[in-house]
């Protein structure tokens, strides 16, 4: 990554844009973005963070709410504004995993199916 590199990259609400670097957008704030997520190359080309895997992890519990913030808008789509409005266990709340949904398993019991004949 050199000063003048055209970038593409897509944002936290999933929007293409271009970045040039130099001043304003650095190789390590353009890094600091990649690595929070907040950022996804699109290029190819992609500059590498040194990491393989760039796709954020789930925060630890006790990690710092802005992690989650980051994580809520970076994986779950989530309006930055609005994520930042949560607290912290809102937010870990919102992005938990989904639940498998099962069918209700209630067993009838004595023959009644609940329809009175």
């Amino acid at each position: 990554m050199r000063p003048g590199d055209v970038l593409r990259f897509q944002g936290p609400a999933g929007a293409p844009f271009v970045v040039t670097v130099g001043p304003a957008f650095d190789e390590r704030t353009i890094t600091a973005r990649i690595k929070s997520g907040e950022w996804t190359p699109l290029d190819a080309e992609a500059p590498s963070t040194g990491e393989t895997d760039t796709t954020p992890k789930r925060p630890a519990q006790n990690a710092p709410k802005a992690d989650w913030v980051t994580y809520a808008v970076s994986q779950h789509g989530m309006e930055r504004e609005a994520a930042e409005s949560m607290t912290k266990q809102q937010l870990v709340e919102a992005t938990a995993p989904q639940a498998e949904t099962t069918a209700d398993t209630t067993t009838e019991q004595d023959g009644d199916d609940g329809h009175g004949d």
